[in-house]
């Protein structure tokens, strides 16, 4: 996943909606690449089965929207994407 949003020019994303439990890497871990080391800022909304005091703490860190935590029910997932709605602003094509 990050070769393929590391690839600038090939996709633009607005939002991304990561697992924190991820094969190879915590989702967490893979939101900090996407900022830091793929320089990228879309909205992000984390998943979890599970979350603890450390996982918020890294999940501020990282300024997510917001941690979605499972089961969720379709209409708090709504809740969630009116909320990036309000905030999204379309990009310029090919700029990230």
């Amino acid at each position: 996943a990050l070769e393929l949003i590391g690839k600038t020019g090939l996709f633009s994303y607005d939002l991304l909606m990561v697992d924190i439990t991820l094969p190879g890497m915590d989702g967490l871990e893979f939101v900090r690449q996407v900022r830091e080391e793929l320089k990228l800022n879309p909205s992000i909304i984390i998943i979890s089965g599970f979350v603890d005091a450390e996982r918020v703490r890294r999940a501020k860190s990282l300024n997510l929207r917001t941690v979605l935590v499972k089961p969720f029910t379709p209409e708090r997932l709504d809740a969630c994407l009116d909320e990036f709605r309000k905030h999204w602003r379309p990009r310029e094509p090919g700029k990230q």
